[in-house]
This record gives structure tokens, C-alpha cells and sequence, in this order.
């Protein structure tokens, strides 16, 4: 304990004198001067793993996770990170958006980042305000995404007896409820947590009607993931 202290020390340090200056005021500590950090203290008593958990061409997912290589079968900390490809603060596919040509590695060192900020490790907030930022840019591509290319349309008779009884309507709902709960596992924070809610309230409004106990299901399930987030963070 007395080591990660020291580290957070030094990481809080580093964000004094080499932070860099966020809108209002508050300061970042990049995840390069982070990393050096906890090398510098730890050498290589931990290990820093990352997992790509999606990358369909559009959206890559990422997750980072912190070892003591002394018992590697729980990790210290983890983290998450989204990018969209081609999204930036430039137009859609400009080149100077790194996730133009380095979407991976882009999300790779936020997940770093974030897995590095659950030990402590942050120096000043625990997102960057351009993470802040990106929810909103990815939220738009995403619902660009889903005008070209829509889910599954719900059962379109919303009569609660008839959407409750029928059996071939029951399965049409359990299979949208499976696929949200599958979504929810796999969002990384509250901001994303928040932006899938709207996203979908409508078709869960059309569910909790239809089959009150599959949106019980769907919403205990949306809780928990986000207990579990602010658990973790």
C-alpha cells in the first residue's frame, strides 16, 4: 500500500508541473507520463495487459487490466475505452483525427489510462475532458449508424394482453432483451451508460408494456452495471 501511495505521489506531482490545462482550469496527466511513472516505482512487479473487445470496422472496445505478476488471477485495476473510427474534432475521416489511422492504438492508451486511474493513478481527474467530449461525438455516429443500418424492429402490436400471450411475440421481445443486456455488459462508463438509455428508452417504454417482466429483467440488469461502475471508480 505504502508503494501505490508513492506512485499516486508522484503521478500528482507530475500533474503540477507537466499537467495539461483542461477547460476550467483542472489539469490531465497524459497516460505516457502515467505509465512512465509506475514503471519508475513498480519496474516490473505489475503487468499491463489490453484486450480488443470489439472492432467492427466502425467501433473499436478495448479493455486494460493491471497484474501483480506475483498472482495474476485477479486483476489490480481495469479499465475501458471506445473510439469511433475516422472521429475526431475534424470532419469524419479527416486525417489529422488520429482514429483516422490509429483508432486502435488511440484506444488502447485510454484504456490504459483508465486502468491506471482505478489504482489511483489519474493526477487530477479521473477522464480527460476530450473522453468527456467523445461521448457525444460517438453517440452521433452511432445513431448514423443505426439510420443506415437499424436493428431489429420490436413486435409492432403493443396490445399488452395479445404481446403477453402470443408465444412467437414473447420470443421476439426475450431475443431484443437478450441483445440489450448483452449491449449493457459491454458499456464502459456512466457517460456511455447515460447515452444508451436514450438511445433505446423508447423501445424499452414498448417492452415494459408488452412484457413487464423481460424490462424488469433488461432494468435490474442496467442497474447493476452501473453500481458496478461507480464501485469501480
Amino acid at each position: 500500500m505504502s508503494e501505490l501511495k508513492n506512485v499516486m505521489a508522484a503521478v500528482n506531482d507530475i500533474n503540477q508541473s507537466h499537467g495539461v490545462t483542461q477547460k476550467g482550469g483542472k489539469k490531465y496527466t497524459e497516460v505516457s507520463k502515467r505509465v512512465e511513472a509506475f514503471r519508475t516505482h513498480f519496474g516490473l512487479k505489475y503487468g499491463i495487459t489490453t484486450n480488443i473487445i470489439v472492432d467492427d470496422g466502425i467501433r473499436v472496445l478495448i479493455k486494460a487490466q493491471v497484474y501483480d505478476l506475483a498472482n495474476t488471477a485477479i486483476p489490480v485495476g481495469e479499465g475501458y475505452a471506445e473510439e469511433l473510427r475516422g472521429e475526431g474534432h475534424f470532419a469524419k475521416g479527416d486525417k489529422r483525427n488520429v482514429n483516422t489511422g490509429a483508432a486502435i492504438e488511440n484506444c488502447e492508451t485510454s484504456a490504459i489510462g483508465r486502468a491506471l486511474a482505478s489504482l489511483g493513478l489519474h493526477g487530477g481527474q479521473y477522464a480527460s475532458v476530450d473522453e468527456i467530449n467523445k461521448v457525444h461525438r460517438n453517440n452521433q455516429i452511432i445513431d448514423e449508424k443505426k439510420e443506415k443500418d437499424p436493428p431489429e424492429d420490436p413486435p409492432k402490436d403493443q396490445n399488452k394482453e395479445e404481446a403477453e400471450t402470443d408465444p412467437n411475440k414473447i420470443a421476439e421481445w426475450e431475443k431484443i432483451a437478450f441483445g440489450y443486456m448483452k449491449n449493457i455488459d459491454q458499456l464502459p462508463n456512466q457517460g456511455v451508460c447515460l447515452a444508451w438509455f436514450e438511445r433505446n428508452k423508447t423501445v424499452l417504454k414498448n417492452l415494459k408494456i408488452a412484457v413487464p417482466r423481460l424490462y424488469h429483467e433488461v432494468e435490474a440488469h442496467y442497474t447493476n452495471k452501473q453500481n458496478e461502475i461507480k464501485n469501480n471508480n
